[in-house]
């Protein structure tokens, strides 16, 4: 089945910890909930990482667009003793405000803010900077170095081992080894390029000083990595099985045991639906048997979003170009990339089918949860039969509009020639044609980045979830059906959003070639950033970071 190919990426830190000063109105459970949590591998729902406390079995989750910190009894759901309604890939990015419990009722629980909890990275105390140099250069810089109680240009230093006279610091966009009494400064005998928020997460190339030359050589056998008994501790904890004390029936409501477990949560039981719940299908070590759950160690295989479900699925024809002579399978990777940059889960029929591809999109469109029709004339003419009964676009729409339901159905124009929908024709017009679409079809970004933004409030508006109207820095959004847009992006430097990307992809060398899209997607993988929020807000963060803007 399809569901079991989409794998989830699990990023950031080894630990993260929550902590701080709660409010005095918070339940006494809720303080007790913050601390040091460890990332658990191969474990994820909804999409992101699951993490346990260190100390007790208080677990950190991602369900409907907030983290979530609360009893294993939780685990999935979109409630807990904490919750930070940010949806940031990894907890450590978050950079909402975190809420306590404060009481309330099981229907309207109540929840204060707590300005003084937040959560940041572990910081190992020890970390090993090795490897061969170009003619052995600065040697004597490298070795073991510890953590310091100073933090330069918001990041943590170190100091070497035996020698507090070397220092490891953070200046944008570099990590340097240089003078402590220069730490802070743009200069030093060893630097990589890397907007890591810890060295350990260093993944660039290093490079060392050479003084006769005058010039920095790449020195590509250098690399950093946390003392080996320091990690070993958090890779223990971080493989111990999932401390779940409540089974989860598989007849679509919890089980007894999970019931009773919730019940006796500060007398709150929680009606929610079992596809918000953790779901133990595909869960290594959990048993089925609704009486019992039993744990084994959890393996290191890349993980599979619990329970297979999917926020999107698209259907698509990405053969040729479009009337203006664009590439629709760009056009498809793009909205497959701005959905998934703002963290949903997404699928379509060229990613992550294997075997039987029939199969597969059935599978694929069965676990999702909506359904994106991405028109265009040659989609149109496929599902009409144009090209034949049997064809993959006709049997997919015709399936997902059989299974789901035309109310799960968004409709997104691919290209200008088909935006009025009195032409639309066959099964999309009789089905969609009477129905708002959105509109990607137009070339400025500006205005295909606002059509994509209204996609995503569509189909978060489906998921049952508030719609923050936050899309594009505060400009207003169209009112009319179909979505046409008119105006620019706000720019404060003067520049168009397609100058600003070309101008990151400058700075970091990238293929001029790229797509705005695929653009801004590299330059957060090179530049170490986590892609939150819309294109724009993504494109300006990497110009703050590359120090090309304030």
């Amino acid at each position: 089945m399809a569901s079991e190919a989409v794998k989830v990426t699990a990023v950031g830190n080894l630990q993260v910890s929550v902590n701080g000063s709660p409010p005095s109105t918070v339940e006494p459970d809720a303080a007790r909930a913050l601390g040091d949590f460890v990332r658990l591998k191969g474990q994820e729902t909804n999409g992101r990482t699951i993490y346990k406390k260190l100390d007790d079995d208080a677990m950190l989750w991602f369900a409907g667009g907030a983290w979530w910190i609360g009893p294993p009894a939780m685990l999935g759901m979109q409630s807990g003793l904490w919750r930070c309604a940010d949806a940031a890939r990894i907890p450590e990015n978050c950079r909402s405000a975190w809420e306590g419990a404060a009481g309330g009722s099981s229907s309207a629980p109540r929840f204060v803010e707590a300005p003084h909890v937040r959560c940041c990275e572990y910081l190992m105390p020890r970390l090993l900077l090795i490897g061969a140099t170009p003619e052995d250069r600065h040697q004597d810089k490298l070795g073991t170095y510890v953590l310091t109680n100073e933090l330069v240009n918001d990041r943590p230093c170190y100091q070497q081992l035996g020698n507090p006279s070397r220092m490891i610091w953070f200046l944008t966009p570099y990590w340097y080894v240089g003078k402590s009494a220069e730490r802070g400064l743009g200069q030093g005998w060893v630097q990589v390029r890397s907007l890591a928020h810890v060295p350990e997460q260093i993944f660039g190339t290093w490079a060392i000083w050479n003084s006769t030359d005058k010039a920095w050589v790449d020195a590509p056998d250098v690399r950093i990595h946390a003392d080996a008994q320091a990690r070993a501790v958090a890779e223990r904890l971080s493989s111990e099985p999932l401390p779940i004390h409540a089974a989860i029936s598989t007849s679509g409501a919890p089980s007894a045991a999970a019931a009773s477990a919730l019940d006796g949560i500060d007398g709150r039981h929680l009606e929610l639906p079992l596809a918000d719940a953790l779901l133990a299908d595909g869960v290594p070590g959990i048993s089925l048997d609704g009486a019992s759950a039993s744990a084994e160690p959890v393996s290191a295989e890349p993980a599979v979003a619990v329970g297979g479900r999917l926020d999107v699925y698209l259907s698509h024809d990405w053969t040729g170009v479009d009337a203006e002579g664009r590439s629709l399978r760009e056009q498809v990777e793009c909205v497959h990339e701005y959905l998934r940059a703002r963290g949903l889960t997404t699928s379509y029929d060229q990613v992550a089918l294997h075997g039987n591809v029939t199969e597969g999109i059935c599978g694929a469109i069965d676990d999702a949860e909506t359904v994106v029709v991405l028109v265009s004339q040659g989609y149109m003419d496929k599902v009409s039969g144009k090209m034949g009964r049997l064809d993959q676009c006709k049997t997919e729409f015709e399936y997902a509009e059989r299974t789901k339901g035309a109310e799960k159905l968004i409709s997104a124009v691919l290209e200008p020639t088909v935006r009025d929908t009195k032409r639309w024709r066959g099964s999309v017009g009789m089905v969609l044609g009477s129905r708002p679409f959105v509109d990607l079809s137009k070339g400025c970004e500006g205005e295909w980045e606002r059509g994509a933004h209204r996609l995503y409030q569509d189909i978060i508006r489906l998921k049952g979830l508030k719609v923050a109207d936050d899309a594009l820095e505060g400009e207003p959004l169209a009112s009319q059906a179909g979505y046409g847009f008119s105006g620019a992006l706000a720019d404060l430097s003067g520049m168009t959003m397609l100058q600003k990307v070309d101008k990151v992809k400058e700075q970091l060398g990238l293929d001029p070639k790229l797509n705005v899209a695929r653009g801004v997607a590299e330059a957060n993988t090179c530049m170490g950033i986590e892609p939150t929020g819309t294109l724009h807000t993504q494109v300006e963060r990497l110009l703050t970071e590359l120090g090309i803007q304030d």
